[in-house]
């Protein structure tokens, strides 16, 4: 009973940290390609390739000294 109890709650706590994962992942990505992404495009390597080029053109374009 307990044991049983245990895996139905690994499994809901897994489950809960792959949809957060998941989420900040597909966050970055569009923030850094400008555009929506596709479940396929979160594990290319080309795709993240991409996204982090745009990421340091754009940390490159921010001011030093932000106020």
């Amino acid at each position: 009973m307990i044991r049983g109890l245990i895996l139905i709650l690994y499994a809901i706590g897994t489950t809960i940290a792959t949809w957060i994962a998941t989420s900040v992942v597909r966050r970055r990505m569009r923030r850094a390609l400008g555009r929506r992404v596709s479940d396929s495009e979160l594990s290319s390597i080309s795709a993240w390739m991409k996204a982090v080029d745009n990421e340091e053109r754009t940390e490159q374009r921010r001011p030093i000294n932000p106020e």
